[in-house]
This record gives C-alpha cells, sequence and structure tokens, in this order.
C-alpha cells in the first residue's frame, strides 16, 4: 500500500482481503468504510515510517498474520494499524533499533513473539476510542523501551501480568484507560502517570513513579515490588483510589514530598520493606499498616494523620531526624529505633 501522504484507501464493508504473499505498508492511511476490518496476510509484513497507520473515523483496520509457516512484521516506524497475532504461534514482530512507533488499531495477541522497539511505542489514537490491548499469550519483550498508553477511551486485558521497561499513561484528560480487574502492570523501569483516568488492575512499579498534577487519578491500584530503592513523585493531591501497598523484598520508597492517600476506603499497607517519609507529612484515609519486617522511616516533626492503625511484630519505626527528635507518635511500638543512622 502507497498512496500519497494522507491517502486514504477504504476497504469496502463485509469484504475479506487475503494476501497470500507479503505485505509492504509503504505511504497513506487504510481504513473501513463504516465497519472494522482485517486484512489476512500469509506472508509477511513490512512497514516503513511514512506509513500513518488507520482511520477509525471510518473504520480501524487490522492486520492479522494468518499463515501457517513463520511470519514476521518488521517495522521501521510510523503509525500501524491494528494487529492480530491469533491465527499462527509461529510470528514475531520486530521494530528497528530506537525508532518510535504507534499503534492506532487493536493490538490481539495469543501467540507469538512481540519484541517492542527500545525507543518509544505509543498505543492509542488522540481521536478515537480504538486501542483496546489483549495478549492471553505468546510473548511480550520490552526491550528497554516506553510503553506510552495516549489517547481516548480504551482498555488493557492481559494474562494475568504483563512487564514494562517504561510504562506511561497520558490520556487526554476526560478519558479513560481500564485494566481488566486482577490483572497487573509490572514497570521494571520509570512509571508515569501524566494525564488521564486510569481505573482497575494493579500498577506494580519496580523502579520510580511519578505521578503529574495534570493526571485525573482512578481506582486503580499501586504495589511498590522493586528490590532497589524507589522515588515516589507526586506533584498532585489527585492519587489512584486503590490501596497503595510496599511489598519490597529489599530497598526503600522515599517521599518527594507530603502524601495524601486520601480517598474514601484507601489503604497504605506495608507488607515488605522500608517507606520513609523524608520529613513530609502523610494521611491517610483507611487503615494505615506497617507489617512484620517493614520498616517506617520518620522525623516525627511531621504530620501523619490516619493511624498507623496496626504495628505488626517485627515491625520497626525509626525516628531519624539528624537534629533530634522531638516528638513520637502516640501508638504501640514493636521495635522502634531514635538516631540519624541505621
Amino acid at each position: 500500500i502507497n498512496s500519497a501522504s494522507q491517502g486514504l484507501q477504504k476497504i469496502q464493508n463485509g469484504d475479506s482481503i487475503l494476501i497470500l504473499g507479503d505485505l509492504t505498508l509503504t505511504d497513506g492511511v487504510i481504513s473501513g468504510v463504516t465497519a472494522d476490518n482485517t486484512i489476512q496476510v500469509r506472508g509477511n509484513v513490512y512497514q516503513t515510517s511514512a506509513f500513518l497507520g488507520t482511520s477509525a473515523f471510518y473504520g480501524a483496520i487490522s492486520v492479522s498474520l494468518s499463515g501457517s509457516t513463520t511470519q514476521v512484521f518488521n517495522v521501521s516506524g510510523g503509525i500501524l494499524p491494528g494487529v492480530m497475532m491469533v491465527a499462527n504461534t509461529d510470528v514475531s514482530m520486530n521494530f528497528e533499533t530506537g525508532v518510535d512507533a504507534t499503534i492506532n488499531g487493536p493490538l490481539t495477541m495469543s501467540g507469538g513473539t512481540f519484541l517492542s522497539t527500545s525507543g518509544t511505542l505509543s498505543i492509542g489514537d488522540v481521536n478515537y476510542d480504538c486501542c483496546d490491548i489483549s495478549i492471553s499469550g505468546g510473548t511480550f519483550s520490552h526491550n528497554n523501551g516506553e510503553v506510552s498508553f495516549i489517547g481516548r477511551n480504551d482498555s488493557i486485558n492481559v494474562n494475568s501480568s504483563l512487564t514494562f521497561n517504561d510504562l506511561t499513561f497520558n490520556k487526554a484528560s476526560s478519558k479513560t484507560e481500564t485494566i481488566t480487574s486482577g490483572d497487573r502492570l509490572i514497570s521494571e523501569g520509570t512509571l508515569t502517570l501524566t494525564e488521564g483516568t486510569l481505573n482497575g488492575g494493579t500498577l506494580e512499579p519496580q523502579g520510580n513513579v511519578i505521578i503529574k498534577s495534570t493526571h485525573n487519578g482512578g481506582t486503580t491500584s499501586m504495589r511498590f515490588t522493586g528490590a532497589s530503592d524507589q522515588i515516589l513523585e507526586h506533584e498532585s493531591s489527585t492519587i489512584i483510589s486503590g490501596n497503595m501497598t510496599i511489598a519490597k523484598p529489599a530497598g526503600t520508597v522515599s517521599l518527594s514530598g507530603a502524601l495524601t492517600v486520601n480517598n474514601s476506603g484507601q489503604d497504605l499497607i506495608m507488607t515488605g520493606g522500608t517507606l520513609d517519609l523524608l520529613g513530609y507529612d502523610l494521611t491517610v484515609n483507611d487503615q494505615f499498616t506497617i507489617g512484620t519486617g517493614t520498616t517506617l522511616r520518620l522525623t516525627g516533626d511531621q504530620t501523619i494523620t490516619g493511624g498507623p492503625d496496626t504495628i505488626q511484630a517485627n515491625s520497626t519505626v525509626h525516628y531519624d531526624d539528624s537534629a533530634g527528635t522531638n516528638t513520637l507518635l502516640d501508638v504501640n511500638y514493636w521495635n522502634m529505633i531514635i538516631g540519624s543512622t541505621g
């Protein structure tokens, strides 16, 4: 397909296209007329950086890798149509090193290997709800790149969990990304919540977390699980309203400012690692639990509202103000340390 730039190739409703050989997406846009459609490809697919994807205004087009032998979908950049890796499990999707690319149709995968770009892969369309993600099998490899969910109202449904490197949510402010209940999205790099609402499921950051002042919150839970130190940097009091859990095998989560876990019924639960307030205030709406083997570090001079409600056996509260601690929490301790080291 090689239309003039912005040229539109439409597939009539009800028509089926089967390509026995290779498909090359060079330039232009493909779409349906008034409904979504699929192009079946038995050979390989090649896309250049000039291709402009599909238009959900008329009907989003997906490319289905449906051969019976090994197939590849090689991407040099640009905007991709929807991608289906379902009919043939001996398929692989590959991106040129470091390129930025966008998928502005649905991504459906039950087999094969998806090797993402080491640049930035954006998923979504700024104008249309069109880009649901359904991954029930196969292998998704983040390739040390970034995946950014953009656009409007879309959903993510994975096979229990999916691991990313850098993960960003940057929807339009009035739009929502919905994660299937019980699914976990793991970010080994930086997790950034920029704009839009995020509902359902659990975010599991293992690196730093940045919540911008423009983010609109949502019901998603957050669970810190990295073995190294992590920073929670939040510019806004609007925090996603699911429970926040510190469940680290080692290391510390440190605040960059006052933290308010303030939605109705929202808990702060420590089951592993250390939470260091670094002198900032903390507000918890519901239950604040310092679990067995965990450590809460604070100066004693900041304000803590709403707990701790439960301090379990073999936990530690460490007051570490180098200028001296003047105020202690009126709670029952298991272990308590007063001193700027340790």
